[in-house]
């Protein structure tokens, strides 16, 4: 009878202990660096982005204990931090033929773990939405509510944004305030860009990577032209 009581003890005890299951979602790194997404069984997929387009990609089930992806040598732990969660990565027996978690990575992407959190207004999708709805409101030549949509959705989600949507939202929020007669605030949206609208396209190959390169070029044409418009000396 004692050892059963005991016994009914400790199971009461290591439940008491067991970390409460992750909510379910979607969470995000800062700067667009990558998304962790959590289903209510607790299946998780993680996908970052690095440089040049080179992602890591890991899939697994949380649990109290670090988890190893796919018998590599590859664990990862996640911790509740408030809403938010902390991936923690760790390499463990790692020899030359196994890579650990870089072995999840391509060549120019790593992921050494992070806080993702939990912005659900700022996921791609929603962030997807808001632009639309930008959209509508400057094609109906409503700059103001226009404006103001853009300002919240700056206000919330800047840090998480990836920089290339960043800029096509200040650009976008530039030829807002422009349309509004705010030259002034349109500049100063836009200030953050001046490095790259002063890059030519010949110079790109030589600053950036493929991919990069790629996207930056459209963004600096389109700021240069809205500095112009707001005012701006330059090339």
């Amino acid at each position: 009878m004692r050892q059963f009581f005991a016994a009914g003890f400790t199971a009461l005890a290591i439940a008491a202990q067991a970390a409460p299951p992750v909510p379910a979602g979607t969470y995000l790194l800062e700067q667009g660096e990558g998304t962790l997404k959590v289903k209510t069984n607790q299946t998780f997929s993680i996908d970052t982005l690095g440089t040049n387009a080179h992602t890591c990609n890991f899939t697994g089930k949380i649990s109290d204990e670090p988890i190893q992806v796919e018998d590599s040598a590859c664990y990862l732990s996640f911790t509740l931090q408030g809403a938010n969660i902390l991936v923690s990565a760790q390499n463990r027996y790692v020899t030359k033929e196994e890579l650990g978690c870089s072995s999840f990575c391509g060549y120019r992407a790593s992921f050494d773990g992070g806080l993702f959190y939990s912005l659900p207004n700022c996921t791609p999708d929603a962030v997807s939405k808001v632009r639309q709805e930008f959209k509508t409101q400057y094609d109906r030549k409503d700059y103001g509510t226009a404006k103001r949509t853009l300002s919240k959705l700056l206000s919330r989600c800047e840090r998480i944004l990836h920089w290339s949507d960043l800029d096509w939202v200040r650009n976008d929020m530039a030829l807002a305030q422009y349309k509004t007669g705010d030259k002034a605030a349109c500049l100063q949206t836009l200030q953050p860009l001046t490095n790259i609208a002063s890059i030519t396209e010949s110079e790109l190959p030589e600053s950036y990577p493929p991919f990069e390169a790629e996207l930056i070029l459209p963004i600096a044409k389109a700021t240069r032209t809205n500095l112009k418009l707001c005012g701006a000396s330059g090339r």
